[in-house]
C-alpha cells in the first residue's frame, strides 16, 4: 500500500511540477499575442478536453509530460497545400470561417468543395488571408479529421515575434519551476524557522532516541560530562570529542531546577550502514541494519557482537571506530561476530569521507535525538529561499 501511495504522490508531485512549468510558457505567450493552440497535462490519448477561446486544454493518460502548442510550431500554409481539395464554410460576410480538411465526411457536404489554386494563411504585414478568390477570417477555424485548431496568421504565430518575446516564451517554462523551488522553500523555512545555534535550549527531542525518554524540549543544557554548555557547537563538540563513550551525563536547567541525567548514544556508523544497540552500554552489539547498504549485502545482522576487526579484538566501541578510522577508501575489511555462539566471518568495504561527505554526511556520528530551538525570521527566510534554490 505505501509503495502505491508513494507513486500516486510522485505523480501528484510531477503533475504540479509540469504544470506550473508549462503554465509559465502559456502566459509568457499569452502576453506576447502568441496563439496557444493546446495546454496539456501529460501525454498519449485525452482523457478530459475543454475548449475555451482559442486554446484546447487536456489532461492526457500518460501523467509524465506535458506541453503548450503555441501557433508557429505546425506550419499552416503547408497544411493547405497547392492542388489539395477542401471545403469551405462562409459567415454572414461571405468570408471562410471553417477550413474542413477531411473533405470526405458526409457532415460537411453541403459546404463548398474547392481544388487549392492559390493561398496564403499567413498573411505577412497584415495583408489578407486567402484560399483562391476567397478571402479568409484570420480567426478561422482548421477542420481536421479529429481536431480543430484556430488558425494563426503571421502576427499571432511565433516566429512573427520579436526575439526578446520568443526569448520570454520560452524562458517562462524553467524561470516558473524556479520561482516554484523558491515558493517551497520560503514557506517551509517560515514554517520550520531557523536554529538558535547561539542557545543550548533543547527545541526537539527525538521519541525514538535516547533522549526520548529523559530530557524535554525547553531544557536548557547545562553541562556535557561537567564542561560548561553555551552553545548549540558547545553541545555537537563535546558529543562528539568521544564518540566511543557509552553513558554521557547532562545537566539541564528544567523549570529552575537543574537535574543529572545519563544518556547512551546510539553511534550511527553511515560508511557500512549499522548502528550500535540501544539495549546494552559496554557490550559492542549491533542494532538495526539499514536496508540497501553496505552491511547488508555483506551479511550483517542485528544482534551481532563485534569481538574482532582485522584481527584486532574490538571489547568496547573505541575500538570499533578506531579500527574504522584508520582505514582507506575501497579498502576491504574483516569481521568476526558473535551470533547466536557462533563466530561468523564477514568481509566490508565501509564508505569513508571522500563519498560521504560528499553527500553532507559523516562516516561515524553519535546520536541522543535532540535538536535546537528554532526562530521564525520572515527576512532570513527570503534569502534562504534563494539560497536553497541555488544548493
Amino acid at each position: 500500500m505505501s509503495f502505491i501511495v508513494n507513486i500516486l504522490v510522485f505523480l501528484l508531485s510531477l503533475g504540479v511540477v509540469i504544470m506550473i512549468h508549462e503554465m509559465g510558457h502559456f502566459f509568457a505567450a499569452k502576453k506576447a499575442g502568441i496563439m496557444r493552440h493546446e495546454f496539456s497535462i501529460g501525454m498519449g490519448p485525452i482523457l478530459w478536453k475543454k475548449r475555451k477561446g482559442e486554446t484546447l486544454y487536456t489532461v492526457r493518460a500518460i501523467p509524465i509530460g506535458g506541453y503548450v502548442m503555441m501557433a508557429g510550431e505546425e506550419i499552416d500554409d503547408e497544411i493547405i497545400k497547392i492542388g489539395a481539395t477542401i471545403r469551405l464554410a462562409f459567415d454572414i460576410n461571405n468570408k471562410v470561417e471553417k477550413i474542413i480538411i477531411d473533405h470526405t465526411k458526409e457532415q460537411y457536404e453541403n459546404y463548398e468543395k474547392v481544388i487549392v489554386e492559390n493561398v496564403d494563411l499567413k498573411g505577412r504585414n497584415m495583408a489578407k488571408l486567402y484560399i483562391n478568390d476567397y478571402e479568409v477570417n484570420r480567426d478561422a477555424f482548421l477542420i481536421f479529421k479529429n481536431r480543430e485548431m484556430q488558425l494563426a496568421p503571421h502576427e499571432r504565430s511565433f516566429d512573427g515575434k520579436t526575439v526578446w518575446q520568443r526569448f520570454l516564451a520560452i524562458f517562462a517554462g524553467p524561470l516558473m519551476n524556479f520561482i516554484l523551488a523558491f515558493v517551497v522553500f520560503l514557506i517551509i523555512n517560515l514554517v520550520v524557522g531557523f536554529p538558535n545555534l547561539e542557545s543550548s535550549v533543547l527545541g526537539n527531542v527525538g521519541e525514538t532516541y535516547p533522549a526520548g525518554d529523559v530530557l524535554e524540549e525547553g531544557d536548557q543544557v547545562l553541562r556535557i560530562e561537567g564542561n560548561d554548555v553555551n552553545t548549540w557547537d558547545d553541545i555537537s563538540q563535546l558529543l562528539d570529542e568521544n564518540p566511543g563513550d557509552r553513558l554521557v551525563t547532562f545537566e539541564v536547567l528544567r523549570d529552575g531546577n537543574t537535574l543529572t541525567f545519563e544518556l547512551t548514544p546510539i553511534i550511527f556508523f553511515y560508511g557500512i550502514g549499522f548502528h550500535s544497540s540501544e539495549e546494552y552500554i559496554h557490550e559492542t552489539i549491533i542494532g538495526e541494519i539499514l536496508e540497501s547498504t553496505k552491511a547488508e549485502a555483506a551479511g550483517f545482522i542485528e544482534g551481532d557482537q563485534i569481538i574482532k576487526i582485522n584481527g584486532e579484538t574490538t571489547n568496547t566501541w573505541t575500538v570499533v571506530i578506531d579500527e574504522i578510522d584508520q582505514i582507506s577508501d575501497g579498502e576491504e575489511m574483516t569481521f568476526v561476530v558473535l551470533r547466536n555462539g557462533e563466530e561468523v566471518t564477514l568481509t566490508v568495504s565501509p564508505y569513508k569521507d571522500s563519498f560521504l561527505q560528499s553527500q553532507g554526511i559523516n562516516p561515524i556520528e553519535t546520536l541522543v535525538g535532540i535538536g535546537p530551538e528554532h526562530q521564525f525570521s520572515l527576512g532570513k527566510s527570503f534569502v534562504y529561499g534563494f539560497v536553497d534554490v541555488k544548493q
